[in-house]
């Protein structure tokens, strides 16, 4: 018999959309449960932390732990023979925002600090994992740092591998649970971002290194990230091209970016041109929290017939690609 679960009016529903919570609560929940349930997810994730797998016969994992005012995401702790081998303390936040990474630091590390009895056992056996929307990089030792986008991944990789139909269910569930989240994932957000700049402004962005950067903060925070980027010039707001965007990094780079340069998990030009940019334009000793755009070297687009708003502006603005590609004249979204 086919069965189909609606709640309200949404086509296909599952159990992850009755949890209670909004955004960011729901989504580190729902993890959680998977976590606890998945034998399979939970080891491909272990493995993606640590770099190795684990052998252990029992887990138990917390969700919204709280204890003196502090609120933990997840609680993740790995027993062998009854005996604490690892933990996994982990702050989340939304999939669909962009974060200042190093409060999410100062957040764990105060989490850390805190009197959990469940993970006073397992002393020096803990990990502290940020888990955000972009690639965060910290010159701080004993975090580790993952991304929403790295999760996708895993489920991707799993779904369907387990031998019990509930739990292949429950993984597909939660995998279009987040991919149905605006802002998941490239493809579900904001094609094109278009910033107001001044004639010599991000000329690196235009030749190598390739790279653009802004402040990771309130005004310039990126929390939808584009496909491509688009400088309006000044005197009337024309583009000439569209770049396509790679990879959103956030780092600060007095304390970082030594860190980033010796990150063998990042392609080794990425790190040699992020390294170049913050060296030519004297960044290598600020302590403020960016966002680098790593602009694609191949994938551009000449905008020959000069597309522009109806009236230029100082605010940054997105645009969907038809309208850039097919029109001399686009309205701002």
């Amino acid at each position: 018999m086919k069965s189909t679960f609606r709640l309200y009016n949404q086509t296909n529903s599952s159990f992850f959309n009755l949890i209670d919570g909004k955004t960011e609560v729901q989504q580190t929940k729902g993890l959680a449960l998977l976590l606890a349930k998945s034998d399979i997810f939970l080891n491909e994730f272990i493995s993606k932390l640590l770099n190795k797998k684990l052998n252990f016969d029992e887990v138990i994992v917390n969700a919204e732990l709280t204890k003196n005012n502090f609120r933990c995401d997840i609680l993740i702790r790995l027993f062998l023979k009854r005996e604490p081998l690892h933990a996994f303390l982990i702050e989340a936040k939304s999939v669909n925002k962009g974060i200042e990474a190093f409060s999410v630091i100062n957040q764990i590390d105060n989490y850390s600090k805190n009197d959990y009895s469940e993970i006073k056992p397992f002393k020096n056996k803990i990990s502290l994992v940020v888990l955000t929307k972009y690639n965060t990089i910290s010159s701080k030792t004993g975090h580790i740092f993952i991304t929403w986008n790295d999760i996708v991944n895993m489920l991707f990789k799993v779904k369907g591998l387990s031998n019990e139909y509930i739990l292949n269910e429950l993984t597909n569930d939660y995998l279009n649970f987040l991919t149905n989240i605006k802002g998941t994932m490239k493809f579900y957000e904001n094609e094109v971002l278009s910033i107001p700049t001044k004639d010599n402004t991000n000329l690196l962005a235009s030749m190598e290194p390739f790279i653009y950067e802004c402040p990771n903060n309130n005004k310039y925070k990126i929390n939808s990230k584009p496909l491509y980027i688009a400088f309006r010039k000044s005197g009337g707001g024309v583009m000439d091209k569209l770049f396509g965007i790679d990879d959103i990094i956030i780092l600060s780079p007095k304390n970082g970016l030594e860190a980033f340069i010796n990150n063998e998990s990042y392609d080794l030009d990425v790190r040699n041109r992020v390294k170049k940019y913050c060296e030519t334009i004297n960044l290598t000793e600020v302590e403020e929290e960016k966002q680098f755009l790593i602009l694609s070297k191949t994938n551009i687009i000449e905008l020959k017939h000069n597309p522009k708003p109806l009236k230029n502006n100082s605010y940054r603005a997105y645009y969907q690609l038809h309208d850039i590609l097919q029109y001399d004249i686009v309205g701002l979204k």
